[in-house]
């Protein structure tokens, strides 16, 4: 392993690293200086899996079905109505999930330490937002092909889609539901999608635990669309969204914020 990064007491670090190697019975070797550390070490499975590592906790939880995001601005978000019809529901039902959850743990958002929040959100194979713009594009291709009658009806079967418009783009992509979350509550820290078919809700909070014990964010908030595999389509469904907001448990006590339950860790 190794890291750049700023040391201001080397020594005390080698120290630090040397009695921790001890009393794991660890050996190899480490380099320790003022501008980062490099280390090789080995040792017995049970003794390299760091021991010490925080436990994770759930601080807030929440679920939204499908047709709640009709009631989008009754949340208090500032999407404009003009811009509304062009955003996937997926990235509205976030939206009212984080909220959700935050309110139901009695967690203000304005009291957060916006810098160290980040979000994490798991959906997979684009949105149906995409789907339906792909579908009108097709048919603009068709009236290419087919003669007047035909082309009358296929333009006709056409306005069954959104139109294409300046805020058309963003709306399509899951890789933005969690940039959106962030845009909307003003969270600073890192936002990502993970799209790994239907394995993308584990593999998402598996993220969650690492990037909180990296120490890199205080606060995780992960959102995930329910999906299934519908296997005679096939067709990837959907049916509403959940959230939960991850913190360790040293950092939930010292904030006051519930801990409703313990993240199992492997």
């Amino acid at each position: 392993y190794y890291k750049y990064i700023e040391i201001k007491d080397p020594h005390q670090l080698f120290e630090e690293q040397t009695e921790l190697c001890n009393s794991l019975n660890l050996k190899g070797r480490i380099i320790v200086a003022s501008e980062g550390i490099n280390g090789t070490v080995e040792g017995e499975i049970k003794n390299t899996e760091n021991p010490k590592r925080d436990e994770i906790v759930v601080v807030a939880e929440s679920s939204v079905e499908d047709g709640e995001e009709e009631n989008f601005h009754g949340y208090g978000f500032v999407i404009p109505p003009s811009a509304l019809g062009s955003v996937d529901k997926l990235q509205l039902q976030a939206l009212i999930a984080v909220k959700k959850a935050l309110e139901s743990s009695k967690i203000p958002a304005y009291l957060l330490d916006k810098k160290s929040v980040s979000v994490f959100s798991a959906s997979c194979l684009g949105t149906e937002k995409a789907e339906n713009l792909s579908r009108r594009i097709r048919h603009f291709e068709l009236c290419k092909i087919f003669g007047e009658a035909e082309i009358s009806e296929i333009i006709s079967h056409k306005e069954k889609y959104p139109k294409i418009t300046e805020t058309s783009g963003p709306g399509l992509l899951n890789s933005v539901i969690a940039g959106i979350v962030c845009n909307q509550l003003d969270f600073r820290g890192k936002s990502l999608n993970i799209d790994a078919d239907l394995n993308s809700f584990i593999l998402t909070l598996k993220s969650a635990i690492l990037e909180l014990q990296s120490g890199d964010s205080c606060i995780v908030i992960v959102v995930a669309a329910n999906e299934s595999l519908n296997t005679k389509v096939p067709k990837i469904e959907r049916s509403g969204m959940r959230c939960l907001i991850l913190a360790s448990k040293d950092y939930a006590a010292k904030k006051d914020f519930p801990m409703l339950y313990r993240i199992k860790q492997a």
